[in-house]
């Protein structure tokens, strides 16, 4: 799968991008402008298939005008916590199904384009197109139906262009989970560290959940806040029967597909303050879990190298000294698993 991201670190020059021709040889204002136009045209002729949502991301509010019922249910299903009664809105995101035209545009079954420049970021995936013009806050975006959609677009949509609109407002995604009881605990490790497990495990016992690879982060003059995004959470198919709750759960679309993807369901949380950073690994052998004290640099070595270095959306120096500060500021704890997983997440929680 070739991906494509010009910038070096965060920003780029904005020529790198904006002289490129990257979908049916038009520039991204054209492609931006074009499918804002297509949107309009769409809801004049499907006025009925209008849903019209509003979210809390990243504290925020955000309006969603989705054309196309089936596909508004599905998209719905990884923000469903996050709904907001009508506000004024920091972004405005357009989406319609092209299903209801009968002319679906084929794009690219192999590729995934990614492109950034100081002015727009769009993302190109198998069935999906997305553009965020990052001044005007408005992402539009066509979807080729909901049953061609792969589980990644279905659990996580608009992902590239809400790391980016979140980065430009200070409070990037970062590689975590978090959950709340009785105080915001921030869910930190690389992959394999089992913070997904330790995320759903906590939700089973009563906790609230913001997510469980995925959060915003953000610096109040009280401290930090962990801002929920996606309900939804991708899991090996032996995972799947420990956690019995997950709801809406799909199976894999296409061969290159491994996991399942499921949503949470129960207490949900839009923003938590973190009181706490823990750090969880799976240790063979033992039988009694251990929390123990990390030091501001084992939990930034945790944090920072997915958050920060890997991937095509890298959070670069404000998302490092975000990190550095929140570890510095914010109490972190490793978390040895042992064989006693249930017990061990109640007594974190208590």
């Amino acid at each position: 799968m070739g991906v494509h991201f010009r910038s070096k670190g965060f920003r780029c020059r904005r020529d790198s991008f904006d002289r490129t021709t990257p979908i049916n040889g038009r520039t991204p204002l054209q492609v931006f402008e074009n499918l804002q136009d297509t949107f309009e045209k769409v809801l004049i002729e499907f006025p009925h298939e209008l849903v019209v949502r509003y979210y809390q991301v990243g504290g925020q509010p955000a309006k969603v005008r989705f054309v196309g019922r089936r596909l508004q249910e599905a998209i719905h299903r990884p923000f469903s916590s996050l709904e907001l009664e009508a506000q004024d809105p920091a972004l405005t995101v357009d989406i319609w199904d092209e299903e209801l035209m009968g002319n679906r545009v084929e794009m690219s079954p192999s590729r995934t384009v990614f492109e950034l420049s100081e002015q727009f970021a769009l993302h190109q995936l198998p069935h999906s197109l997305s553009i965020l013009n990052r001044q005007k806050s408005h992402i539009v975006s066509r979807s080729q139906g909901v049953e061609r959609l792969s589980l990644y677009e279905l659990g996580r949509p608009w992902h590239a262009p809400l790391s980016i609109w979140h980065l430009d407002r200070g409070t990037p995604l970062i590689h975590a989970g978090s959950v709340h009881r009785r105080q915001g605990i921030l869910v930190g490790g690389s992959a394999g560290s089992g913070k997904s497990n330790t995320c759903l495990r906590c939700a089973l016992a009563g906790a609230s959940f913001l997510g469980d690879d995925m959060v915003a982060l953000e610096r109040t003059s009280q401290g930090f806040l962990a801002h929920g995004l996606y309900s939804s959470t991708f899991l090996e198919p032996d995972d799947m029967t420990r956690f019995p709750d997950l709801k809406n759960v799909s199976l894999p679309r296409y061969p290159e597909e491994k996991k399942h993807l499921g949503f949470v369901s129960g207490r949900r949380s839009k923003q938590v303050p973190i009181d706490s950073i823990v750090l969880p690994r799976v240790v063979a052998g033992i039988e009694r879990s251990k929390l123990r004290r990390a030091t501001p640099m084992e939990v930034l070595l945790k944090l920072g190298p997915s958050t920060i270095q890997v991937g095509k959306l890298s959070s670069g120096r404000i998302g490092f000294e975000l990190l550095a500060d929140l570890a510095e500021r914010v109490p972190g704890y490793h978390l040895d698993l042992g064989s006693d997983v249930p017990q061990a997440l109640a007594c974190l929680l208590d």
